[in-house]
């Protein structure tokens, strides 16, 4: 038997880093912000799980998940068309800036606030210019509703109508205009009556036969019948509906109180507060931006907005205005213009099923919904290009980080062939770290791989992994093997592991109702949890801890434990660890180190620490390629990859994919001539297995 003497390690790779939070912490708005819905704005604190919210391509996406922030410091955000909102300093914003527009980049960049609060080189004395800019939502799509009136003949009556009077009038000299109208009312059986040859009022007349004019009675059901100017307004059934309604009654609007310059820049103009509200919403929700400003004619309150349209959406109809519209250049931006500090507030964070992670909240301003393995990677190896993130399954928040390595593993096999990818080419590639993130996905896609291998085997489909392979547990066991093996493969070639989950409180049940008690633990099940947190040196919870004195809440802040503190459930090899720090890259390092500097028993400086990492990593390097080696060469039972009859059969697949149709012929005879069935792909007997793959893999 041979006994060798351990050696500390000390290198941040070495170590098996299992770390849970709370999906997407800290990122939080106050309980009253509001978020752009199928069914209009809603209270972000009044939504719930399974609601449908919009995402920055004007789609529809789920809630997935809902976390109160407890009180947060809250700021207001104005931009430069004059929109606001706010939330607190720890939310993520996608960003640009004009040197990354002006280099052809998109929105690549993702900061706190509290990160674009702290660049000095935001803050500019020239009032144009813009360090930040966020992406514009693109036009939303409301569910189609049958309106009363028609959205043009509505917008057209909201501009140039007068509809105090019994009759419905209205005022133009537009020619085409005019005609529009006339095609419009006579779908109601009503009709168009000059009042004289000296004016250019016009008269809405109701069917000859009818008591009542039905456009007049539409208006009265809207709620507008009888509103002087200044207090129309545009009704909810035509705001929260199709972009062809609200296009519509714009169009209606702006080719009546409109104006289109030479320029090619559109005005709209109205005494009615209410009205140019509503106008700039509905700009906003087709995806443009509109800029209000007061007007002052005649001592009057009164205002107009400046629009910018996206690129195919055309606002205007009439002869006159399509004539100088061809020039409008809508210079679509929205920069930060200011933040302001307000007051501390319950906030809440929510997450969303699109793989942008982003919704729309107040005024159509995109906002987001991890950051810490970027920034560990950065701060312990000086760029994020030695970081690799997996994302496993469904879980993508990946994409709203900047500056950071990653690949998506949607399938058990994608991520499989993942992890080959890494070993075969482990030297052709920087990476020092390696996140799977979450192991929460990697377990729900090796359970559906097991499913699939029930069902090949079974010739039936099993639903849960309770009923599969005959039960009694098998398919949990396989399910476990399947993810050790890839995990054991990833560490025989050098990588440090990082593993990424979700937590939730669980009521820890004792043998006694006085012996339970509630923890912030894995989300998942225990048997499952216990693949990472059994190999794992450090078992990290993140954590929001309320901030109270004096009995009043002042805040929040964000922790990440390192030991069990009763109620969060983290723990780690190292002896000498604090309980907690706040959350960031430079204390998870401080912490690591300082573990791993009091393992050694007696002083040590960092000097003969970083001699020994140096040496350390030197050593894992070597050993991972002579693994590597190994493993490309077909040695396989060396290279300990393999164990499951499914894996084998990959394997082969693999090797007899790479070979020539007359090299196949070969081994199809050397296979008979050592008895073994080449329809290998039916066969569950690993050896036989072995004795194929040896075979086809000889050179």
């Amino acid at each position: 038997m041979k006994y060798s003497k351990n050696v500390l390690k000390t290198d941040l790779g070495s170590y098996l880093h299992y770390w849970r939070g709370i999906p997407k912490i800290g990122k939080a708005q106050p309980l009253y912000s509001q978020v752009q819905t199928p069914n209009g704005e809603k209270s972000i604190g009044d939504l719930k799980v399974g609601d449908s919210v919009f995402t920055i391509d004007g789609s529809q996406t789920k809630i997935v998940g809902i976390f109160p922030q407890g009180k947060q410091p809250v700021y207001e955000i104005i931009f430069t068309d004059g929109s606001k909102t706010r939330c607190s300093d720890e939310h993520l914003w996608t960003v640009r800036t004009n040197k990354m527009k002006y280099l052809g980049h998109g929105f690549t960049r993702t900061l706190t606030l509290k990160e674009i609060m702290g660049d000095s080189q935001s803050q500019f004395a020239e009032p144009s210019y813009r360090k930040y800019e966020i992406p514009l939502a693109g036009c939303v799509e409301f569910p189609t509703k049958v309106v009363p009136l028609d959205p043009y003949l509505l917008g057209f009556l909201l501009g140039d109508g007068n509809i105090t009077r019994s009759t419905v009038s209205f005022s133009n000299v537009e020619e085409d205009v005019i005609q529009k109208i006339l095609d419009k009312v006579i779908v109601y059986g009503c009709s168009v009556k000059k009042n004289s040859d000296f004016n250019c009022c016009y008269n809405i007349k109701k069917p000859t036969l009818e008591y009542r004019n039905p456009i007049k009675t539409e208006l009265k059901s809207l709620g507008l019948d009888g509103l002087y100017s200044r207090e129309k307004f545009i009704p909810e059934i035509y705001k929260i509906n199709d972009a062809y309604t609200r296009l519509e009654i714009l169009r209606g609007l702006l080719d009546t109180d409109g104006n289109v310059s030479q320029q090619g820049q559109i005005r709209y103009f109205t005494t009615s507060k209410l009205l140019a509200s509503d106008v700039q919403w509905i700009v906003q929700s087709l995806g443009g931006l509109a800029t209000i400003h007061n007007d002052e004619r005649e001592g009057k309150e009164s205002f107009y907005l400046i629009l910018r349209m996206p690129e195919g959406i055309v606002p205007v109809t009439s002869q006159k205005h399509l004539a100088k519209f061809e020039k409008h250049n809508p210079n679509l931006c929205r920069f930060i213009r200011d933040i302001e500090f307000i007051e501390n507030e319950e906030c809440v964070c929510i997450k969303v099923e699109d793989d942008s992670e982003l919704y729309l909240t107040d005024e159509f301003i995109v906002t987001h919904n991890t950051t810490l393995f970027r920034d560990v990677v950065t701060e312990a190896y000086g760029d994020s290009k030695y970081g690799l993130l997996i994302s496993t399954g469904r879980e993508v928040g990946y994409k709203a980080l900047s500056d950071i390595v990653a690949v998506e593993a949607p399938t058990w096999e994608s991520f499989v062939e993942i992890v080959d990818d890494l070993v075969e080419n482990k030297i052709d590639n920087f990476f020092r770290l390696v996140a799977l993130d979450t192991v929460d996905e990697l377990v729900s896609i090796a359970s559906d791989r097991v499913l699939k291998i029930h069902y090949q085997r079974k010739g039936e489909k099993a639903f849960t992994l309770n009923s599969a392979l005959g039960g009694f547990g098998q398919a949990h066991i396989m399910v476990q093997d399947l993810i050790n093996d890839q995990i054991h493969r990833l560490e025989l070639a050098g990588y440090g592991l990082v593993f990424i989950s979700h937590t939730k409180v669980k009521e820890i049940k004792g043998k006694t109702e006085e012996d339970t008690y509630s923890q912030l633990t894995s989300n998942m099940e225990s048997r499952f949890d216990k693949i990472f947190a059994d190999k794992a040196d450090l078992i990290c919870t993140f954590t929001v801890v309320k901030n109270v004195k004096d009995n009043k809440l002042e805040g929040t802040s964000r922790y990440i434990f390192f030991r069990n503190d009763g109620f969060v459930d983290a723990g780690s090899r190292f002896s000498n660890m604090p309980e907690k720090v706040e959350m960031s890259a430079k204390n998870y390092l401080e912490a690591f180190n300082q573990g791993v500097a009091s393992s050694f028993g007696r002083p040590i400086d960092q000097k003969e620490i970083e001699k020994m990492r140096k040496e350390e990593v030197t050593k894992r390097d070597d050993e991972a390629a002579e693994y590597i080696i190994k493993a490309k060469t077909g040695n396989v039972e060396n290279a300990d990859s393999l164990k499951t009859p499914e894996d084998y059969i990959t394997l082969i697949d693999k090797e007899i994919a790479s070979l020539d149709k007359e090299t196949k012929k070969q081994k199809q005879e050397e296979l008979k001539e050592h008895n073994v069935p080449t329809k290998y792909k039916e066969i569950t007997d690993i050896e036989v297995l072995k004795t194929i793959l040896k075979i086809v893999s000889s050179k």
